[in-house]
């Protein structure tokens, strides 16, 4: 494999988690917030006595349909699992481009060889921690 066939294939799985672990964040906040704001919004309209019971049963079906999704996706815990990924894939680049840890004293081929074999085995950790936390979950069931 070339350098720039272990080098693509770093980008590809850095670019991948970094993407989930922005997109599982901006739904993590976004289910937070909003359930936080619509819970907020139905003690005022419970408390009003001119407003409609409709608005405050909206606000509160609100609030249990993003709670809900919150937890029925893990968000959190897979933006934190992919955010975990993308930082770890960061640090063994940084420690290949510079030369340092394993890759000290070494040839270039050998430093290719060896930072293809860590992003697999990083890759390959990160399934294995994935495939623990789904069957965590399915035994908290």
């Amino acid at each position: 494999m070339s350098i720039e066939n272990i080098k693509q294939n770093y980008e590809k799985e850095y670019c991948y988690n970094s993407l989930k672990s922005k997109c599982f964040k901006f739904w993590y906040y976004f289910c937070a917030i909003s359930s936080l704001l619509c819970s907020l919004a139905t003690i005022p309209v419970v408390a009003c006595q001119n407003l409609p019971k409709w608005i405050s049963i909206v606000t509160a079906l609100l609030t249990a349909l993003f709670q809900g999704c919150n937890h029925i996706f893990n968000f959190h815990e897979r933006w934190i699992y992919h955010r975990n990924l993308t930082e770890i894939l960061k640090s063994e680049y940084r420690k290949y481009s510079l030369g340092i840890f394993s890759y000290k004293n070494i040839t270039s081929k050998e430093k290719d060889v060896l930072f293809s074999e860590n992003i697999e085995t990083i890759i390959q950790n990160g399934v294995e921690q994935w495939r623990d936390i789904i069957m965590r979950k399915e035994t908290e069931k």
